[in-house]
């Protein structure tokens, strides 16, 4: 986009990869639901997060490389509004608006685009205002284990905590943190079963048993 729009200055949006993989896994059972076929990065966890990693080192390289991309924390936009739309207007060379704090109140050329099998969003969340109590939401949609696995995809990346995202599982039962950490790059079926046996409460009760006696430094009968 820099190459081909000379002139054009970009905002980067940045927000927390957990959030985002929810977001993208509503968008699939969405689309299941209607008979859809899903975009491929919303088919699992590991695709989404592929998909994110992508597309942030894409983003964050070009910011780094010009002053004609501005990066924009979701979560600082939600919280404070007013600051994060004056600074984008100054960025953009456009005038500010206090309407920009409540976009839910008026219409927009983009509603046009909603339509019934629309698996992106419906009516009442594009006209909805900002708010912040939402930024969590993500803890409620994914499973302990599905948090562990993402927290442990980006715990090292350093633009990201650079931004203040603290992507760290050390909050979540030990089980899970492991399971997460072994699916990681799994392939789609294998994921599956990995998260049919972390729901599975006797394979939970066995694998909390084996590093119960792995911290206690002894070896489990065969």
């Amino acid at each position: 986009l820099l190459e081909i729009f000379p002139e054009a200055r970009l905002v980067f949006c940045v927000r927390d990869p957990r959030a985002v993989v929810a977001s993208m896994l509503q968008v699939g059972a969405r689309a299941e639901a209607k008979k859809q076929n899903p975009p491929p990065f919303t088919r699992s966890l590991s695709a989404a997060i592929r998909t994110i990693k992508a597309t942030n080192s894409a983003g964050f390289d070009a910011a780094s490389h010009s002053d004609r991309v501005l990066p924009v924390v979701y979560e600082c936009l939600l919280t404070d509004p007013e600051r994060e739309t004056k600074r984008i207007c100054e960025f953009l060379r456009v005038r500010w608006s206090g309407e920009m704090l409540r976009p839910g109140e008026r219409a927009h050329d983009g509603e046009k685009l909603l339509y019934e099998d629309n698996i992106w969003y419906d009516s009442k969340t594009y006209s909805s205002n900002l708010d912040p109590g939402r930024a969590d939401d993500w803890k409620s949609q994914l499973s302990l284990s599905d948090q562990a696995t993402i927290a442990m995809s980006f715990k090292n990346d350093e633009n990201l905590g650079r931004l203040g995202y603290d992507l760290t599982d050390e909050e979540l039962p030990a089980t899970r943190r492991v399971l997460g950490s072994a699916r990681i790059g799994v392939p789609a079926a294998l994921e599956r079963g990995l998260i049919w046996a972390s729901s599975n409460p006797a394979v939970r009760k066995s694998g909390a048993k084996l590093l119960s006696l792995a911290k206690a430094g002894r070896r489990p009968h065969a």
